[in-house]
């Protein structure tokens, strides 16, 4: 169940919000006005008078996942189609990494259950949206998931500093292609590597730094590996 949930009176609506309120009303969703700032849920975040509450955020079940993957394909497809987290565990990263996903045209973003940042507040706040455009698929063991995309025509892409990676910019966007990153201390796990297609490292590092942020690193990928553009008619 949804509600809507405003800091004021229903007899005292501030302007800026009745739109909002309106918009709730024509969707026929619940709206509770809560004064009292005590009272109202999200107390401790930064807000503008008002909130939606939702008992749960509408994940995609991974059987279902796989299902429309059969039925809809993305096998023909060029370019990056999905990103895998192995390990995220920082919110902050989790959110960001998934508002690049979604402005860079992905469909899904697939993470596990456990040793992962969970969705939270705070994970949807830092995505500015994102986290809604995109399909999030939790799954219970990554490397089974990654052999299963792979058995639907899906190339995994993970990002790795070792001696075997590929500088990004060669790999060829002509298939489907999954982007894999990892934990922000470990990286992506010597078994997920093992699975993945092709390890794939960012050409730079100076002094100390060997490394990029995990959301930084991912958003890259996602720039390097984006679907091409359609073609804009034909050439004179």
């Amino acid at each position: 169940m949804q509600e809507l949930v405003m800091q004021c009176t229903a007899s005292s609506l501030p302007k800026h919000l009745e739109r909002i309120h309106r918009q709730a009303q024509e969707l026929n969703l619940k709206t509770r006005f809560e004064p009292q700032e005590s009272l109202f849920p999200a107390r401790e975040e930064n807000h503008q008078r008002v909130c939606l509450a939702l008992h749960f955020f509408p994940l995609t079940p991974w059987h279902d996942f796989l299902s429309n993957l059969e039925q809809n394909p993305l096998s023909q497809e060029k370019g990056l189609v999905g990103c895998v987290l192995d390990q995220v565990q920082d919110p902050r990263n989790f959110g960001a990494v998934l508002r690049s996903a979604a402005f860079f045209g992905l469909d899904f973003v697939l993470f596990a259950k456990d040793r992962q940042a969970p969705l939270s507040p705070l994970v949807f706040r830092t995505s500015a949206g994102g986290a809604t455009q995109l399909q999030l698929v939790e799954v219970t063991n990554i490397s089974r998931a990654l052999k299963s995309l792979q058995e639907q025509g899906l190339w995994m892409v993970a990002t790795a500093c070792t001696p075997e990676a590929t500088p990004l910019e060669k790999i060829e966007v002509d298939r489907p292609l999954v982007v894999v990153v990892g934990n922000e201390e470990k990286g992506v796990r010597r078994e997920v590597l093992k699975g993945c297609d092709y390890q794939v490292n960012i050409p730079g590092g100076s002094g100390t730094l060997d490394s990029l942020n995990v959301s930084v690193a991912a958003a890259i990928c996602f720039h390097s590996l984006q679907r091409p553009a359609p073609a804009n008619g034909s050439a004179p």
